[in-house]
């Protein structure tokens, strides 16, 4: 299943772990034993994923196609940026840190994997496996929405950024 998530991540520039994050990233961690202590599923893809380009950052400017229109956090086009890929281990930016810090904001049955505009992460449901956007300043009722159906529907979405950058984006990215 990696094969065919590398093709995908070469078609859109790759993923590089920028050297602030290299020493973050735990090749020995034991990710089934987290799970299996937390009472977390999540597909396999999504797991072998996450261990493969943990604390990557895109070389270009990804975004993806959600299936649903969302009100929040896309382009006019209806794509929605992914900037981080968060990855497994004890330190800070890690998965647990991350989801553990949005508990209080989540359902405890979402899992954090990546990051979209500022703020906002991409999830995946430990039940059913669906992908979901979620915007940091939506209300309780108003913040989390379908954006894939499965894990692999995602990392098919994903697609170079074909939106012209505004003042605001160029703004945002020297700071």
């Amino acid at each position: 299943m990696i094969g065919k998530f590398l093709k995908k991540i070469e078609e859109v520039g790759g993923i590089e772990i920028t050297s602030s994050f290299s020493s973050k990233k735990e090749k020995n961690f034991d990710v089934v034993n987290y799970l299996a202590l937390n009472n977390l599923k999540l597909p396999s893809n999504d797991i072998d994923f996450s261990l493969k380009y943990a604390f990557g950052q895109f070389n270009e400017d990804v975004v993806f196609n959600s299936i649903s229109k969302i009100p929040v956090g896309c382009y006019d086009d209806g794509t929605i940026p992914v900037t981080f890929i968060y990855g497994w281990g004890s330190e800070g930016e890690s998965l647990q840190e991350t989801r553990d810090a949005l508990l209080d904001q989540v359902n405890e049955k979402y899992f954090v994997f990546a990051e979209g505009n500022l703020g906002d992460y991409v999830l995946i449901d430990t039940i059913d496996g669906k992908i979901y956007y979620y915007f940091h300043e939506g209300t309780e009722n108003k913040s989390i929405f379908l954006v894939a159906n499965n894990f692999d529907e995602f990392i098919e979405n994903l697609q170079i950024n074909k939106n012209e950058k505004t003042e605001d984006d160029i703004e945002k990215e020297s700071f």
